[in-house]
Order: structure tokens, then C-alpha cells, then sequence
């Protein structure tokens, strides 16, 4: 019998979860060259590569690929998605756009802190909240919520991002159904943040009172 070949450096960066990954980085690079020309072009990259983010994380529990560079390089993925295109909300609603940039600033920091609580308790996920607010526990364990919530929250950018370039009703009509489950990712974000902030605490409590 073979012996399976030992792991490289290579092998897990160009895994094909991670070559997803390569690939919507990409879409969304291609996407923002045309962000400003042609809209559909934009929203469409990046309709792709958010397709994308669903099929990485399930090639790697179907093939066995899973890995810290993985969960990491997709938190990151996820953070250049939805804050580039807050950004670009922020450039095109400037009236808004100190709205919009607390929304980033409560996404990176709350996604932050929750990756430096776990390596701080040396947790395999980041999704481990089993002791977190009830509302944080079934974003993070139902994956129909985690789910719906990312799409109605990505898309409600993308639907007020067409709508200044093609300001139908019904493009409108589309953000406002997804302002709803925009609103629970943010709140998620809100108390992700308190969550983490709290366990960071409790890890320097607990490590003084061992010294």
C-alpha cells in the first residue's frame, strides 16, 4: 500500500479550497476594474465570488481539506468583500457615509478580536461560541441562518450600489427585503465584538489569578 505523501507548504496554500479562494479574489479584482464603468459588471463579479465563498467551505469538509490557513484566508476574503463594497457605498452615498463607516469599523474589529480569542484559548474555529449570547450561537451553529444572513447582507450593499446607477424601484425594492437580515448580521457583528472583548478579559483574569 502507498503511504499518502506528506503535506508541504505548497500543498496547503494551492489546496482546492484554497484555490476557490485564489479564484474569488480574482472575480472581485476583476469586478472593481470595472466598478465605476459598468455596474452589472461589478455586481456580477462579485455575485461569483460570493458563490464561491459557499463552495470553498464545503470542498474542504467533502475532500478532508480543511486548515487554519483556510479558515483564515477565507475570514480574510470575507472582510475584503463586504468592506471594499462599503467602501464604495461610503463614495457614493457620501451623505451616509459615517453610517457606513462604523459599519466597518464594528466588522473588522469584532471579526478581529473573535480571531484573537480563539488563538488565545487555542480553539480549533472560530465558530466555537457555545457560551456566547443565544443569538451569536445560532448564527455560528445553524448554517442556514450564518447563510441567509451573509447573502442578505452582501446584497443589500450590492442593491443600494446598482440602485445610484440605475435608480429603478424595484432595485430599491430588493435592498429594503434585505435591510432586515442586514440589520441581524450587523447586530451579530455588535455582540460577536462584546463576546470576544469579554472572553479576552476573562483569559488575562484567569491567567493573573495562575501567576
Amino acid at each position: 500500500m502507498c503511504k499518502a505523501e506528506p503535506p508541504t507548504i505548497y500543498s496547503i496554500v494551492f489546496n482546492l479550497p484554497n484555490s476557490v479562494g485564489f479564484v474569488r479574489l480574482i472575480l472581485m479584482l476583476i469586478g472593481y476594474c470595472f466598478v465605476f464603468s459598468q455596474p452589472l459588471i461589478w455586481y456580477v463579479m462579485m455575485q461569483l465570488s460570493g458563490c464561491l465563498d459557499m463552495l470553498d467551505g464545503w470542498l474542504a469538509r467533502k475532500f478532508n481539506r480543511q486548515s487554519k490557513l483556510g479558515q483564515c484566508f477565507d475570514m480574510v476574503l470575507d472582510r475584503i468583500y463586504e468592506n471594499t463594497a462599503c467602501i464604495m457605498i461610503c463614495l457614493i452615498y457620501p451623505h451616509y457615509y459615517l453610517v457606513f463607516v462604523a459599519i466597518i469599523i464594528i466588522d473588522l474589529s469584532s471579526h478581529f478580536m473573535l480571531i484573537y480569542k480563539t488563538h488565545l484559548y487555542q480553539q480549533s474555529s472560530h465558530k466555537t461560541v457555545s457560551s456566547a449570547n443565544f443569538l451569536l450561537v445560532i448564527y455560528y451553529n445553524n448554517r442556514f441562518a450564518l447563510t441567509a444572513a451573509v447573502i442578505f447582507y452582501e446584497n443589500f450593499f450590492g442593491f443600494l450600489y446598482l440602485h445610484h446607477f440605475y435608480p429603478l424601484k424595484w432595485i430599491f425594492t430588493l435592498a429594503l427585503i434585505c435591510l432586515p437580515g442586514a440589520l441581524f448580521k450587523f447586530v451579530i457583528n455588535i455582540i460577536q465584538l462584546f463576546y470576544s472583548i469579554k472572553c479576552i478579559a476573562q483569559y488575562d483574569i484567569d491567567n493573573r489569578l495562575l501567576d
